[in-house]
């Protein structure tokens, strides 16, 4: 009786989701492996004690070339942000400049219509233009020569009607 009272107080100890039954399968597992561990002692085998954080994965990496060191998390965002530096300065060498903007918004203005009428001639969504000259969205250089070619093209239409 007072073995059971033990066995039940050892499994509240354990943790509450444990059971008797799991508790006494851990137990044997136990067991099970000291008296492999000590077989294996006597037939001649050796424990070796391995450094902390040393890994028993193959040491040979993909096709048996040499493996490469692993890359810690710090060392992967530092190159993320690096990358994503270069592209954003990229981006701002190719924008075209306030000035270009400036003179685009201004051409809009001296007449009614432009705007949007640049914007079919391009061939871009009625707000494109007008998002570009409030700063809103950025503007290609190249996307800015386009730009230039088609006020060309309106203003000799406007001058010839």
């Amino acid at each position: 009786m007072n073995e059971l009272l033990q066995q039940r107080i050892e499994s509240v100890q354990a943790g509450r989701n444990i059971t008797h039954a799991q508790l006494e399968a851990k137990r044997s597992l136990r067991e099970q492996l000291d008296s492999d561990l000590e077989a294996f002692l006597k037939n001649g085998g050796a424990v070796e004690q391995l450094p902390q954080g040393f890994s028993g994965e193959c040491s040979k990496g993909w096709n048996g070339s040499k493996p490469k060191s692993q890359k810690t998390m710090c060392e992967v965002m530092a190159n993320s942000v690096v990358q994503t530096d270069k592209k954003r300065a990229r981006q701002k060498e190719d924008q075209a400049t306030l000035a270009e903007i400036k003179a685009l918004d201004q051409w809009c203005k001296e007449r009614k219509g432009r705007g949007g009428e640049l914007c079919k001639h391009i061939g871009v969504a009625h707000g494109f233009i007008s998002q570009i000259t409030n700063q809103v969205r950025p503007c290609s250089k190249d996307r800015y020569e386009q730009i230039k070619l088609a006020m060309k093209t309106i203003e000799q239409r406007e001058q010839a009607a």
